[in-house]
């Protein structure tokens, strides 16, 4: 378990879940939305989506993960035949 500020966070090793812990670091270090962008090469609104869900669901739900559907996997018994 990482700590953020007054949270604990498990660790989340995707590009996009460091990007987003370093949103909810800088925002609660009082950084404005459009520093905390300059400062991680991202565009604001990117920011802003993220302080959103933080706000409404806590760290869980913004490093929650959807996949898309996609195609079922075959399994190696079966690719063999």
């Amino acid at each position: 378990m990482t700590t953020v500020g007054p949270l604990n966070v498990a660790k989340d090793r995707s590009a996009k879940g460091k990007r987003q812990t370093a949103v909810t670091r800088l925002m609660r270090q009082c950084y404005l939305e459009v520093q905390a962008a300059e400062l991680l090469n991202i565009h604001r609104e990117i920011v802003s989506i993220y302080v959103q869900k933080f706000n409404q669901a806590g760290m869980d739900a913004l490093l929650e993960r959807h996949y898309a559907p996609g195609r079922k996997a075959v399994s190696v018994s079966r690719r063999r035949m």
